[in-house]
């Protein structure tokens, strides 16, 4: 189940990103959180691509991957 947390100030976002301690593994403090941009936990979890070219994204996805590594 997704829990949802509303942060309101920076104190807030410092709680929540330094609660877990440092992972002996890695080195590094390593979080469970997902940020995913949407403004409501309800909405579908797809792309902007998938949302605004249906069908279509099939076909695009590729070549707008090839462009991004082509001309990063």
């Amino acid at each position: 189940m997704i829990q949802v947390k509303r942060i309101e100030t920076l104190e807030d976002i410092e709680k929540l990103v330094f609660e877990h301690e440092r992972n002996q593994i890695h080195g590094r403090v390593r979080d469970y959180y997902v940020y995913r941009g949407m403004p409501d936990a309800s909405y579908d979890l797809s792309t902007s691509l998938m949302r605004n070219c249906g069908d279509l994204y099939d076909q695009l996805e590729f070549h707008l991957l090839d462009n991004f590594v082509k001309y990063a």
